[in-house]
């Protein structure tokens, strides 16, 4: 039976090594896209991305989402990872993308990840050094929030963060 396979929007129907149309098949303990004819396995592995929990007198930089998925809602600055780059520089490559800051990581918050979702999201908390607050073209606005009063969120996982880099604070004695 031919599957298609569903990765970050593309499906994939055939085998990236002969083009062959890959079949489903018992693999490694479950039902995985097989190639019958060479037998390649196309494993389902996440993408991972990171980001930052940036502050400013209590309040969480969020940016205002124009592109899809969550356009319109707000967002912690966060992005994909390169194959090139270490998780760390990641963050703070996505918040200077993203925010125009400049930023040090003060801690890991946490690492996210939903079932049926294909993505792998580590958490920093994060402090400004400088550079200049504005948007890029993947957000319509950005915006300082009490952790209380978040507006509208574009994922689900977001009040669970927050939750969690303010378990962070405590731990560490800040306020």
């Amino acid at each position: 039976m031919t599957v298609s396979i569903h990765l970050e929007g593309h499906p994939m129907r055939y085998c990236p090594e002969c083009a062959r149309p890959l079949d489903e098949r018992m693999s490694y303990g479950r039902m995985r896209p097989v190639c019958p004819a060479c037998g390649y396995i196309a494993f389902r592995d996440p993408k991972v991305s990171a980001g930052a929990i940036v502050t400013r007198a209590g309040t969480i930089l969020l940016t205002r989402r124009a592109l899809d998925p969550g356009r319109g809602l707000w967002a912690l600055p966060a992005g994909y990872m390169e194959w090139d780059e270490r998780v760390e520089d990641a963050a703070r490559r996505e918040v200077r993308e993203e925010t125009g800051l400049d930023v040090t990581l003060d801690g890991l918050v946490g690492v996210y990840s939903q079932p049926d979702r294909g993505v792998v999201l580590v958490v920093y908390a994060a402090t400004v050094l400088g550079g200049t607050l504005q948007h890029d073209d993947e957000s319509e606005e950005l915006g300082y929030f009490s952790p209380d009063a978040l507006p509208p969120l574009a994922f689900p996982n977001t009040p669970a963060i927050v939750a969690d880099w303010r378990a962070w604070r405590r731990e560490r004695g800040s306020s």
